[in-house]
């Protein structure tokens, strides 16, 4: 009873702002506390706060940036700083029911290049691609 008793002592609420490289603040950032689970997102502010005790491992990640991880110790505040990723993506596949690569797909592709797609007045993404692929029809609607 006295170690659960002391490790909730050493559990702390760390806080922090996470920053882009410019300095400006990055909102829905997620911030992953390795030991013990737990997660939280940063506000449209950056900031965030999250239970967490010397020696835990926080990872901040977001899309479109590098992934960070940091050892909480005797501070309460920890700031960080994020660099945006230079990954590029080839292909994007979309699969109704799940998701894959292109190589291990072994049913039709159909590639449609945003110049090929149709013009004028679209209400929804799928008329976008109305009678460019092989695909039925009912397959090209957009369902929210």
């Amino acid at each position: 009873m006295l170690t659960t008793h002391s490790f909730a002592q050493a559990q702390k609420d760390v806080t922090g702002t996470v920053t882009d490289d410019a300095g400006k603040p990055l909102g829905g950032v997620t911030v992953i506390n390795r030991k013990s689970g737990t997660a939280t997102q940063t506000g449209d502010n950056g900031t965030y706060s999250i239970r967490g005790g010397a020696g835990d491992l926080l990872v901040f990640s977001r899309v479109s940036f590098t992934t960070m991880q940091q050892t909480v110790g005797a501070a309460s505040s920890i700031n960080v700083s994020l660099l945006p990723s230079t990954s590029v993506m080839t292909d994007v596949v979309v699969v109704g029911y799940g998701r894959s690569s292109r190589k291990a797909l072994t049913s039709a592709i159909s590639t449609i290049k945003p110049e090929d797609m149709n013009r004028g007045a679209i209400t929804d993404a799928g008329r976008l691609l109305t009678g460019k692929g092989a695909w039925p029809q009912h397959l090209c609607q957009w369902r929210p």
